[in-house]
C-alpha cells in the first residue's frame, strides 16, 4: 500500500485487523482453549485480543506523529517517510483533500515534507479523530475485561492491556 491514493479509513481498519489484532486475538484465543477454557470465555478472549491490538495499532500510527525517536524508542514518522497513510493522515486528508494532494501525488516524501505533512494532520484533526477511535477500541476492551471471571489472571490482563494501550501521547 505505498503511496497508495485509495484511502478509506474502512481499509485501514481491515488491514490492522488482519495484522496486529489477529495477532492479539489469536494469543488470547490460543490460550483459552489449551487450558480449557469454555467456548464463551474463548470468544470473549478473542475480541479482548481484537479490540487490544485495533488500539494498539491505532495508538502506534497516532505516536508515529506526535512523539519523537526517542519517546517512542524507534523512528517516528517512519510509515510516513516509506508512503504508508495511516489512520491520522486518513482523517486529516478527508477533512481537507486539497491540502494533501500534492504529496499523494508524489513518489516520495523529503524529510522537510514529513514534517509538512505532520503539521497538517495536526491542523485538520486527524491525531485527535484517531486518539477518539483508539479510544473506542480500548473503552470495548476493558469492558469485555470487566465480564471475565475474577481471578489473579483477570488483573494481569488488565495491567497488559493498561500498559499497551494507555501510553501516552
Amino acid at each position: 500500500s505505498r503511496f497508495s491514493t485509495k484511502l478509506s479509513v474502512k481499509d485501514y481498519l481491515s488491514r490492522i485487523s488482519g495484522k496486529t489484532a489477529e495477532l492479539f486475538s489469536l494469543s488470547l484465543y490460543l490460550g483459552a482453549v489449551e487450558s480449557g477454557c469454555e467456548k464463551k470465555l474463548a470468544k470473549r478472549l478473542w475480541n479482548i485480543g481484537h479490540n487490544i491490538g485495533m488500539a494498539f495499532q491505532i495508538i502506534d500510527d497516532v505516536l508515529d506523529y506526535v512523539g519523537n525517536d526517542e519517546s517512542i524508542k524507534k523512528s517516528a514518522a517512519n510509515d510516513l517517510k516509506q508512503g504508508i497513510f495511516t489512520i491520522p493522515f486518513i482523517y486529516a486528508y478527508y477533512n481537507d483533500k486539497d491540502a494533501f494532494k500534492k504529496y499523494l501525488e508524489a513518489d516520495s516524501i523529503t524529510n522537510n515534507e514529513v514534517k509538512e505533512i505532520i503539521e497538517l494532520v495536526k491542523q485538520n484533526n486527524g491525531v485527535n479523530k484517531a486518539i477518539d477511535l483508539a479510544q473506542k477500541y480500548t473503552d470495548k476492551a476493558f469492558k469485555d475485561i470487566d465480564k471475565l471471571p475474577e481471578n489473579e489472571y483477570k488483573e494481569v490482563l488488565r495491567a497488559l492491556a493498561e500498559k499497551l494501550i494507555l501510553r501516552k501521547y
